[in-house]
């Protein structure tokens, strides 16, 4: 069974490319798309419930993005 079987979503990838300001005067980054229908997979990685002094005890969870060798992604693109 080939990791390419195990990738069963697709991801859109997109690069900033140009930072500016937006209407509000605030940072914003311009992004062009990299990559569309890339296979990829959203899994999660960690799962904890936190403390707290009220009853709501909040759930913080973290994922991991897997993509095949080779896909042209970088720390910052989404």
């Amino acid at each position: 069974m080939s990791l390419d079987s195990h990738l069963i979503h697709t991801c859109t990838i997109e690069r900033a490319y140009q930072s500016g300001t937006n209407v509000h005067g605030l940072d914003s980054d311009r992004y062009s798309v990299i990559a569309e229908s890339q296979m990829c997979r959203l899994v999660v990685n960690q799962e904890r419930i936190g403390i707290s002094e009220r009853a709501e005890r909040p759930v913080m969870t973290t994922y991991k993005m897997l993509f095949p060798a080779g896909v042209d992604i970088l720390q910052h693109d989404r």
